[in-house]
């Protein structure tokens, strides 16, 4: 049986053992960390840092024998020091990675849908750039 914290589990282990040039040439950007829960940039000063925390559970209609459709939705975001300079090609990175994760390496590819994918570049102020995406993993789970 699948349960929520299962994925949750997964998603993290597998950030952080899959999402690294040494584990895929096609990735750029070598994580530094990953963190389940809210945190705010303060709060991740080894960066590029991806965090994610569940959002929803919502039951489909479907059932097959004892087992329930579900779909767990995921905010996933992150944090990536840039220049300062207005280079938007850091966060731009960290996203095509995360996103060729989700859809490749994770143990649950075949069942992540991404519905939204925000970048937030900052301006030439601040040297760190924000993005962040909102997912739906699906799974069966047993009444």
């Amino acid at each position: 049986m699948t349960t929520r914290n299962d994925i949750l589990d997964q998603l993290k282990t597998d950030l952080e053992d899959k999402l690294h040039p040494t584990y895929n040439d096609v990735y750029l950007t070598d994580v530094a960390e990953v963190k389940r829960g809210v945190y705010f940039l303060s709060e991740c000063p080894n960066r590029p840092t991806v965090c994610f925390h569940a959002t929803e559970d919502v039951t489909d209609d479907f059932t097959s024998g004892n087992d329930r459709s579900c779909y767990l939705s995921v905010y996933l975001y992150g944090y990536i020091d840039t220049d300062g300079l207005g280079d938007v090609d850091p966060v731009q990175d960290l996203v095509r990675d995360v996103e060729y994760f989700l859809l490749n390496d994770f143990t649950y590819a075949d069942n992540v849908f991404i519905d939204a994918i925000g970048i937030s570049d900052r301006g030439a102020e601040e040297n760190t750039s924000l993005f962040d995406m909102d997912l739906r993993i699906h799974y069966m789970n047993e009444l």
